[in-house]
């Protein structure tokens, strides 16, 4: 096997892997939170609408959202303590990143 010496800033890629076209899905892949979230949190949008994400339901949305999430990954993972998953919800709850990344989800999917 021969290595090549490239000079400093060259690439040296390989070229018959670019040459190959890769294979495109049909429908661009979700990224981060619709990803993971696809299947729990079915059933909570059809039960609420994009209108009720600026009233008082809107905490009721994320914590079934939260909910729905955590039961999945305990699925796969293994159940926690109550305490635990409490503990986990409240600070789920409470963290501005993943409440507004929750407020998006369900701002693009809810009808």
């Amino acid at each position: 096997m021969d290595i090549k010496r490239t000079q400093p800033g060259q690439v040296n890629w390989n070229r018959a892997a670019e040459s190959e076209p890769a294979a495109k899905p049909d429908a661009p892949a979700p990224a981060g939170l619709e990803k993971a979230a696809a299947g729990p949190l079915h059933a909570i949008g059809a039960e609420f609408k994009r209108a009720d994400l600026n009233t008082d339901k809107w905490h009721a949305i994320l914590r079934r959202s939260i909910d729905a999430l955590m039961d999945s990954s305990s699925q796969r993972r293994g159940a926690l303590p109550a305490a635990d998953r409490q503990k986990i919800s409240d600070l789920l709850a409470a963290d501005p990143i993943f409440t507004m990344r929750v407020f998006h989800y369900w701002e693009k999917n809810l009808n």
